[in-house]
């Protein structure tokens, strides 16, 4: 019986010095999609990036209006042309489709690459001056607030403004 009040008495206080440090820890956030869009050079590799979407995209559309206009002439002159022109025709509008659907996949991977590019060194940049700027506010911890992991906590400090500041500040041009 004595050992078991010992080992509720250790137990216990072990409870209550583990529940003190708990409360003594300071939690920060960070949205690293919000630095990302804003910070300077986040700013300028997105409009950088939207800049060849739209070229992409009038492209893509360039080769679709030929496509169509090659199938509305296809469709006119169907009945009159011989079986081998209908042939001819019906190859050189699936050609086309495929040069098509080829371009769209084409483009998809060259903007992913061209976004994966631009973004990695801000990324590596923010992450960096994380620590940095964590140590500065006296912070524990800190978590990705769009990841999700942290759903709710009573002393959390948001760190983005000031990170995107920080970064700002680093990277002037």
């Amino acid at each position: 019986m004595k050992k078991q009040m010992i080992k509720l008495g250790l137990l216990s206080v072990l409870s209550l010095s583990f529940a003190a440090q708990a409360a003594e820890i300071s939690v920060g956030v960070v949205n690293f999609q919000k630095a990302m869009q804003e910070v300077k050079q986040g700013k300028t590799a997105k409009a950088a990036l939207e800049k060849q979407v739209e070229a992409k995209r009038k492209e893509i559309e360039k080769l679709q209006a030929e496509a169509q206009k090659l199938n509305e002439e296809f469709q006119k002159k169907a009945a009159v042309l011989s079986e081998k022109a209908r042939q001819e025709k019906g190859m050189a509008i699936q050609e086309k489709i495929a040069k098509l659907q080829e371009l769209q996949q084409k483009s998809q991977m060259e903007l992913q690459q061209k976004e994966a590019d631009l973004t990695r060194p801000i990324i590596e940049g923010l992450r960096a001056l994380v620590s940095e700027v964590s140590r500065k506010r006296k912070l524990d911890l800190v978590f990705e607030a769009s990841s999700g992991v942290m759903l709710y906590s009573t002393n959390q400090t948001d760190i983005t403004e000031e990170l995107i500041r920080a970064y700002d500040e680093k990277h002037k041009k």
